[in-house]
C-alpha cells in the first residue's frame, strides 16, 4: 500500500522531488488529484523518502559562497597609494643611481645569478609619469582581481607573474638589455583575470590575447616599451591563474 509523501499545487516542485527520489532508487508515483499533485511512496520506503527530501531541502537552503565577490577596493587603494608615495622617494638623484645599480633588470647580471632583479625591477621607474601610469592601471586591475582572490593572493600572484615575466624575458635576450617598471606585473594581472574569469580555455585565450594587444596599443610600442616583458608577464599571470583556480576548485 502506498502513502502520500507530499502534496502541492506546484507541479514543477513535485517533479524536482521526484528526481531526488529517482536518484536514490526509491519507488514512487506522481499523481494528480483534482487541483493538487501528490507523490505516492510504498510504506516500506516512506521513512527513507522523507529523509532524502529533507536532506535536499537542507542542502539547497544552505548559504552558498559566491565565487565572485563584490569589488573591495579600499585595501587596494591604500596599498597602491602608500606604494606610490614610497616609490616617489626613489627619484631623488643619489638614491635613484644606487637603486638602479642594485635592482634594475639586467641581462648579464641576471644570467650571473642575480635573480632578485626580476622582482626589484618592478619597483623602479624612469620618471614620476612612468610610475603614476603603472600604479593607476595596477590598482584598477587589482580591484577586479579582489573579486576572486584575497588581498594577499592578488598581490602575491601579481608580483610573482611580474617577476617571472621579467626573468624569462632577460634570460632569453641575446644581447645587453635593461628592464624596469611595474607594467610587467600589470600585464600579469591581465593574465590572471583571463584565467580566473571563465571556463572555456579557447575563449579565454582569445579574449585575453585581444585585450593584451589592445592594452599594448594603448601603452604604445615605441622606444622604451619592453614588449617581451609585457607578454611574458601576461603568460605567467595566465598560468598562475589557472593553477590557482584548479587548486581552489579541488579544495571546495
Amino acid at each position: 500500500m502506498s502513502q502520500i509523501l507530499l502534496t502541492t499545487n506546484e507541479e514543477v516542485d513535485l517533479w524536482r522531488y521526484s528526481l531526488v527520489l529517482l536518484a536514490r532508487n526509491i519507488p514512487h508515483k506522481v499523481v494528480r488529484q483534482g487541483q493538487q499533485y501528490c507523490i505516492l511512496v510504498p510504506d516500506e520506503f516512506l521513512d527513507q523518502a522523507l529523509y532524502e527530501i529533507e536532506a535536499y531541502h537542507r542542502e539547497n537552503q544552505r548559504p552558498r559562497k559566491d565565487k565572485v565577490k563584490k569589488l573591495n577596493c579600499e585595501g587596494v587603494f591604500w596599498s597602491f597609494f602608500l606604494l606610490t608615495a614610497l616609490l616617489m622617494l626613489t627619484f631623488e638623484p643619489t638614491w635613484q643611481e644606487k637603486l638602479f645599480a642594485f635592482g634594475a633588470g639586467d641581462t648579464s647580471l641576471v644570467k650571473q645569478g642575480e635573480w632578485w632583479r626580476g622582482l626589484t625591477a618592478l619597483f623602479l621607474h624612469k620618471d614620476p609619469a612612468h610610475l603614476l601610469g603603472n600604479m593607476f592601471f595596477g590598482a584598477l586591475f587589482m580591484c577586479f582581481l579582489r573579486a576572486r582572490l584575497s588581498f594577499c593572493e592578488a598581490w602575491g600572484l601579481t608580483l610573482a607573474s611580474g617577476a617571472l615575466g621579467n626573468l624569462l624575458n632577460l634570460y632569453l635576450r641575446p644581447g645587453p638589455h635593461a628592464s624596469i617598471g611595474f607594467s610587467t606585473a600589470v600585464f600579469g594581472e591581465i593574465g590572471l583575470l583571463a584565467a580566473l574569469g571563465g571556463t572555456n580555455l579557447r575563449k579565454e585565450g582569445l579574449l585575453s590575447a585581444g585585450f593584451i594587444l589592445a592594452f599594448l596599443g594603448l601603452l604604445g610600442a615605441g622606444k622604451g616599451v619592453d614588449l617581451g616583458a609585457h607578454l611574458f608577464g601576461a603568460l605567467f599571470g595566465f598560468l598562475l591563474g589557472k593553477l590557482t583556480r584548479r587548486f581552489k576548485s579541488s579544495n571546495e
